[in-house]
Protein backbone atom coordinates (compact mmCIF):
# COMPACT_ATOMS: atom_id res chain seq x y z
CA UNK A 1 0.00 0.00 0.00
CA UNK A 2 2.85 2.23 0.99
CA UNK A 3 4.64 1.77 -2.28
CA UNK A 4 1.47 2.31 -4.53
CA UNK A 5 0.94 5.67 -2.72
CA UNK A 6 4.65 6.76 -3.27
CA UNK A 7 4.21 5.69 -6.83
CA UNK A 8 0.56 7.51 -7.49
CA UNK A 9 2.77 10.76 -5.68
CA UNK A 10 5.26 10.40 -8.15
CA UNK A 11 3.11 10.07 -10.88
CA UNK A 12 0.81 13.20 -10.22
CA UNK A 13 4.03 15.18 -9.68
CA UNK A 14 5.36 14.13 -13.24
CA UNK A 15 1.76 14.89 -14.68
CA UNK A 16 2.23 18.36 -13.39
CA UNK A 17 5.59 18.73 -14.88
CA UNK A 18 4.86 17.43 -18.52
CA UNK A 19 1.76 19.34 -18.33
CA UNK A 20 3.30 22.86 -17.36
CA UNK A 21 6.07 22.31 -20.28
CA UNK A 22 2.66 21.63 -22.44
CA UNK A 23 1.14 24.95 -21.40
CA UNK A 24 4.47 26.44 -22.26
CA UNK A 25 5.12 24.68 -25.46
CA UNK A 26 1.50 25.70 -26.87
CA UNK A 27 2.44 29.42 -25.79
CA UNK A 28 5.06 28.96 -28.42
CA UNK A 29 2.95 27.52 -31.01
CA UNK A 30 0.52 30.32 -30.59
CA UNK A 31 3.08 32.84 -31.11
CA UNK A 32 4.48 30.36 -34.25
CA UNK A 33 0.63 30.54 -35.72
CA UNK A 34 0.46 34.77 -34.76
CA UNK A 35 3.68 34.72 -37.33
CA UNK A 36 2.03 32.47 -40.02
CA UNK A 37 -1.35 34.64 -40.03
CA UNK A 38 0.13 37.80 -40.28
CA UNK A 39 2.19 36.27 -43.80
CA UNK A 40 -1.03 34.94 -44.99
CA UNK A 41 -2.52 38.23 -44.21
CA UNK A 42 0.04 40.21 -45.76
CA UNK A 43 -0.68 37.93 -49.10
CA UNK A 44 -3.97 38.30 -49.23
CA UNK A 45 -3.44 42.43 -49.18
CA UNK A 46 -1.11 41.84 -51.58
CA UNK A 47 -3.27 39.98 -53.56
CA UNK A 48 -6.46 42.22 -53.13
CA UNK A 49 -4.10 44.47 -54.66
CA UNK A 50 -3.02 43.52 -57.80
CA UNK A 51 -6.63 42.72 -58.65
CA UNK A 52 -7.88 45.67 -57.78
CA UNK A 53 -5.23 47.35 -60.44
CA UNK A 54 -6.64 45.42 -63.06
CA UNK A 55 -10.23 45.91 -62.39
CA UNK A 56 -9.04 49.69 -62.57
CA UNK A 57 -7.53 49.02 -65.90
CA UNK A 58 -6.10 52.17 -67.34
CA UNK A 59 -4.30 54.14 -64.64
CA UNK A 60 -4.55 51.50 -62.80
CA UNK A 61 -1.12 49.95 -63.57
CA UNK A 62 2.23 50.84 -61.39
CA UNK A 63 4.34 48.22 -62.72
CA UNK A 64 7.03 48.60 -59.85
CA UNK A 65 4.29 48.63 -57.62
CA UNK A 66 2.35 45.31 -59.51
CA UNK A 67 6.06 43.47 -59.74
CA UNK A 68 6.29 43.69 -55.96
CA UNK A 69 3.12 42.66 -54.67
CA UNK A 70 3.08 39.65 -57.16
CA UNK A 71 6.80 38.96 -55.63
CA UNK A 72 5.26 39.31 -51.89
CA UNK A 73 2.77 36.22 -53.31
CA UNK A 74 5.57 34.27 -55.31
CA UNK A 75 7.19 33.49 -51.38
CA UNK A 76 5.66 30.78 -49.33
CA UNK A 77 5.87 29.98 -45.41
CA UNK A 78 6.23 26.73 -44.56
CA UNK A 79 3.81 26.06 -40.76
CA UNK A 80 5.69 23.85 -38.37
CA UNK A 81 4.36 23.49 -35.00
CA UNK A 82 6.60 21.18 -32.97
CA UNK A 83 6.31 19.96 -28.98
CA UNK A 84 8.70 18.31 -27.83
CA UNK A 85 6.86 17.63 -24.46
CA UNK A 86 4.25 16.06 -26.71
CA UNK A 87 6.91 14.23 -28.44
CA UNK A 88 8.32 13.25 -25.18
CA UNK A 89 4.10 11.88 -24.14
CA UNK A 90 4.28 9.58 -26.75
CA UNK A 91 7.04 8.26 -27.59
CA UNK A 92 7.80 6.90 -23.85
CA UNK A 93 4.26 5.89 -23.08
CA UNK A 94 3.86 8.26 -20.40
CA UNK A 95 0.65 10.42 -22.12
CA UNK A 96 -1.31 8.01 -19.55
CA UNK A 97 0.35 10.01 -16.70
CA UNK A 98 -2.40 12.36 -17.81
CA UNK A 99 -5.49 11.43 -14.75
CA UNK A 100 -8.11 13.17 -16.72
CA UNK A 101 -9.11 11.46 -19.71
CA UNK A 102 -11.14 13.91 -21.11
CA UNK A 103 -7.92 16.17 -21.38
CA UNK A 104 -5.78 13.20 -22.87
CA UNK A 105 -8.47 13.01 -25.45
CA UNK A 106 -8.00 16.98 -26.29
CA UNK A 107 -4.51 16.73 -26.39
CA UNK A 108 -4.77 13.90 -28.69
CA UNK A 109 -7.28 14.96 -31.36
CA UNK A 110 -5.60 18.72 -30.90
CA UNK A 111 -1.60 17.41 -32.52
CA UNK A 112 -3.99 14.98 -34.92
CA UNK A 113 -5.47 18.41 -36.33
CA UNK A 114 -1.76 20.09 -36.01
CA UNK A 115 -0.51 17.35 -38.13
CA UNK A 116 -3.49 17.48 -40.77
CA UNK A 117 -3.11 21.55 -41.16
CA UNK A 118 0.66 21.41 -41.39
CA UNK A 119 0.44 19.07 -44.33
CA UNK A 120 -3.02 20.53 -46.41
CA UNK A 121 -0.90 23.94 -46.09
CA UNK A 122 2.68 22.29 -47.40
CA UNK A 123 0.35 20.49 -50.13
CA UNK A 124 -1.23 23.82 -51.07
CA UNK A 125 2.28 25.53 -50.95
CA UNK A 126 4.34 22.82 -53.38
CA UNK A 127 1.36 22.42 -55.78
CA UNK A 128 -0.19 26.49 -56.31
CA UNK A 129 2.88 28.00 -55.00
CA UNK A 130 5.88 26.32 -56.40
CA UNK A 131 4.40 24.43 -58.91
CA UNK A 132 2.39 26.92 -60.37
CA UNK A 133 2.43 30.72 -59.33
CA UNK A 134 5.92 30.99 -59.20
CA UNK A 135 6.81 29.21 -62.36
CA UNK A 136 4.04 31.49 -63.68
CA UNK A 137 5.97 34.64 -62.91
CA UNK A 138 9.15 33.71 -64.77
CA UNK A 139 7.16 31.80 -67.54
CA UNK A 140 5.45 35.62 -68.09
CA UNK A 141 8.72 37.48 -67.63
CA UNK A 142 8.02 38.90 -64.34
CA UNK A 143 10.89 39.32 -62.21
CA UNK A 144 11.07 38.09 -58.68
CA UNK A 145 12.11 40.70 -56.53
CA UNK A 146 13.52 39.22 -53.04
CA UNK A 147 13.22 40.96 -49.89
CA UNK A 148 9.92 43.32 -51.15
CA UNK A 149 7.35 41.34 -48.62
CA UNK A 150 7.47 42.79 -44.71
CA UNK A 151 8.17 38.91 -43.73
CA UNK A 152 11.28 38.38 -45.88
CA UNK A 153 13.21 41.26 -43.49
CA UNK A 154 15.75 38.40 -42.38
CA UNK A 155 19.35 38.85 -41.74
CA UNK A 156 21.04 37.04 -44.12
CA UNK A 157 18.82 38.46 -47.32
CA UNK A 158 19.78 41.88 -46.67
CA UNK A 159 23.02 40.98 -45.92
CA UNK A 160 22.53 39.15 -49.94
CA UNK A 161 20.99 42.76 -50.88
CA UNK A 162 24.35 44.76 -48.89
CA UNK A 163 26.26 42.92 -51.06
CA UNK A 164 24.74 43.39 -54.23
CA UNK A 165 24.46 47.14 -53.98
CA UNK A 166 28.59 47.21 -53.09
CA UNK A 167 29.01 45.25 -55.96
CA UNK A 168 26.44 46.81 -58.40
CA UNK A 169 25.97 50.51 -57.23
CA UNK A 170 23.48 52.23 -54.63
CA UNK A 171 21.85 52.26 -57.79
CA UNK A 172 20.98 48.47 -58.28
CA UNK A 173 17.90 47.28 -59.29
CA UNK A 174 15.69 45.29 -61.53
CA UNK A 175 15.20 46.06 -65.30
CA UNK A 176 11.51 46.98 -65.66
CA UNK A 177 9.02 44.26 -67.24
CA UNK A 178 7.61 44.51 -70.08
CA UNK A 179 4.61 43.01 -69.34
CA UNK A 180 3.55 44.88 -66.95
CA UNK A 181 3.60 48.37 -68.74
CA UNK A 182 1.56 46.55 -71.17
CA UNK A 183 -2.25 48.37 -71.71
CA UNK A 184 -5.21 47.22 -69.93
CA UNK A 185 -6.82 45.50 -72.77
CA UNK A 186 -3.80 43.18 -73.66
CA UNK A 187 -4.90 39.43 -73.45
CA UNK A 188 -1.49 38.80 -70.57
CA UNK A 189 -3.75 40.69 -67.85
CA UNK A 190 -6.47 38.17 -68.00
CA UNK A 191 -3.33 35.01 -66.94
CA UNK A 192 -2.56 37.47 -64.09
CA UNK A 193 -5.55 37.78 -62.95
CA UNK A 194 -6.56 34.12 -62.97
CA UNK A 195 -3.18 33.53 -61.11
CA UNK A 196 -3.50 35.81 -58.83
CA UNK A 197 -7.56 35.28 -57.78
CA UNK A 198 -5.45 31.32 -57.35
CA UNK A 199 -2.45 32.21 -55.25
CA UNK A 200 -4.76 34.69 -52.98
CA UNK A 201 -7.60 31.52 -52.75
CA UNK A 202 -4.44 29.73 -51.22
CA UNK A 203 -3.67 32.43 -49.16
CA UNK A 204 -7.05 32.80 -47.83
CA UNK A 205 -7.39 29.28 -46.87
CA UNK A 206 -3.70 29.10 -44.97
CA UNK A 207 -5.10 32.14 -43.00
CA UNK A 208 -8.41 30.30 -42.42
CA UNK A 209 -6.70 27.20 -41.32
CA UNK A 210 -4.11 29.02 -39.13
CA UNK A 211 -6.76 30.97 -37.39
CA UNK A 212 -8.85 27.98 -36.79
CA UNK A 213 -5.62 26.29 -35.40
CA UNK A 214 -4.80 29.17 -33.16
CA UNK A 215 -8.31 28.92 -31.62
CA UNK A 216 -7.87 25.10 -30.56
CA UNK A 217 -4.17 26.06 -29.09
CA UNK A 218 -5.86 28.69 -26.86
CA UNK A 219 -8.74 26.26 -26.58
CA UNK A 220 -6.14 23.24 -24.90
CA UNK A 221 -3.91 25.81 -23.18
CA UNK A 222 -6.94 27.02 -21.51
CA UNK A 223 -7.85 23.58 -20.36
CA UNK A 224 -4.44 22.52 -18.75
CA UNK A 225 -4.14 26.10 -17.10
CA UNK A 226 -7.50 24.64 -15.47
CA UNK A 227 -6.19 21.45 -14.68
CA UNK A 228 -3.08 23.05 -13.66
CA UNK A 229 -5.30 26.40 -11.71
CA UNK A 230 -3.11 28.69 -13.34
CA UNK A 231 -4.39 32.08 -13.34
Amino acid sequence: SIDGWVQDRADRRSEQQYLQMLHRDLELMRDQLEIYTEFEQFNLQSGFQVLEAIREGAGGFDPVELRTQLSNMGSRKTLRLTSATYTDLISTGSLQLIDDRELRDHILRYFAEVSRVERVIEKNNTVFVDQMFFPFLLEKGISFVPGSAATLREAALQASQQFLREELGEDYGVPMDEVLTRPSEASSWEDIRRMTQMRTFVASIGLANAKMLTGETMALADAIAGQLELP
